[in-house]
């Protein structure tokens, strides 16, 4: 079941101009920076001014950065509504395919 949802997902994100490595196919591989990455371009097609910060984000080197970063997502996403479950910087910094879906 997961598998199917998987590539519906990623079909999905692809086909709305979301970069995706080929090699991910399942979101068990989806790394910290592929999440961020997908998260921060979804949101900016929201195309509102709060939306802007997002546009084409990227991970800084240094962990203090990433997780400023994440944090930021995190908040930015709630923001806007998500109440599905607890959703902070860990969800970013460090995915699991069951809290990533």
């Amino acid at each position: 079941m997961n598998d199917e949802a998987d590539q519906i997902l990623l079909l999905t994100l692809r086909q709305v101009g979301c970069d995706l490595p080929d090699e991910c196919t399942s979101l068990d591989v989806f790394t910290t920076e592929d999440l961020v990455k997908t998260t921060s371009h979804i949101l900016s097609l929201n195309n509102t001014p709060d939306a802007l910060p997002f546009h084409k984000a990227v991970l800084p080197r240094e962990m203090s950065g990433k997780f400023k970063a994440c944090s930021t997502l995190a908040e930015h996403v709630v923001k806007l509504g998500y109440t599905a479950s607890e959703l902070g910087f860990h969800q970013f910094l460090y995915p699991s395919a069951r809290t990533t879906r």
